[in-house]
């Protein structure tokens, strides 16, 4: 076993072997997946309100924008409160 890595993290879980003493670059994906969804859920809400194109009687853009929007909101909401831990 090569110098600096542990054993730790290799039991039931499969994880791959720890580096000890030097410092971890994690990427959190939820930020930029949050950044993202928001972006165009903001893009989608503008286009149904100016546009107002419905679909059966629904503004399609318009609610799925505030859906993207949502989940955009949770994903930078989560990735803030991980940050923060």
């Amino acid at each position: 076993m090569p110098s600096g890595v542990s054993r730790e993290g290799t039991g039931r879980g499969g994880g791959a072997p720890r580096q000890s003493g030097k410092s971890e670059i994690v990427t959190d994906l939820r930020l930029p997946l949050g950044l993202l969804l928001s972006f165009y859920g903001v893009i989608l809400i503008a286009t149904g309100a100016i546009q107002g194109t419905r679909v059966l009687g629904i503004n399609v853009n318009l609610w799925w924008g505030f859906v993207l929007l949502l989940v955009g909101g949770a994903m930078l909401y989560l990735a803030r409160r991980a940050r923060s831990l």
